[in-house]
Parts: C-alpha cells; structure tokens; sequence
C-alpha cells in the first residue's frame, strides 16, 4: 500500500533515532516519484490525515521531479500535466488562487 512505498520513516536507522518529521522533510527532499505521490495521497483529504501544507509541499517536489524526468524522456508530456492539475488542486485546497489559476492554465494549454 501506501505506506509501504513511503519506506522507511520514524523508525531507527543505526543507532540514531529519526523522528517521522526528519524522515517527511527527508522524503521532500531525495524522495522518488513513487514516495512522492504516496505521500501526497496520504497526507490529502481522501486518506484521511487532511494536511493540506504537506500535500501542497508534496505536489509541488512531485512536480520538479516530474518535470525533470520528462526532460529526460522518462515521462510522457500527460503525465506532467496530471501533475500540473493536482498541484492546482493543492493550491486550491490552500487558497492560493493565483498559482491555482496558473496551473489550470497550464494544463489547458
């Protein structure tokens, strides 16, 4: 499930102990694409933990990644562009009107 593809967050990597907050801030930074989209569905409305700032942070980090495999050929132009709409949807979510209309824009175009 979902949680399985976050990996390893909170738990003990060594002998240092990582709070859950170190391994989310950790997976924003160096997450896959696949870490990345577990955690924004589980931090959204649907999966119940209603964080609205994390799933804006975890869309907008899933977008660069997005972005940058595309570049590479990696990833279709439409997938880009699902992304682009979900990151709308976050910013909608946030109240952040501007950066919500220029992601519908995008996505229309």
């Amino acid at each position: 499930g979902l949680f399985t593809k976050l990996g390893d967050i909170g738990t003990l990597k060594g002998k240092v102990p990582t709070g859950v907050t170190a391994g989310i801030l950790r997976l924003l930074r160096y997450g896959s694409r696949s870490q990345l989209e577990a955690l924004a569905e589980l931090a959204g409305r649907e999966e119940g933990f209603d964080d609205k700032a994390l799933t804006l942070e975890a869309r907008k980090r899933l977008q660069r990644v997005l972005e940058k495999a595309h570049k590479a050929g990696k990833v279709t132009e439409e997938e880009v562009l699902d992304g682009v709409l979900e990151l709308g949807v976050a910013h909608m979510w946030m109240h952040e009107w501007n950066q919500c209309s220029e992601c519908y824009k995008r996505a229309k175009e």
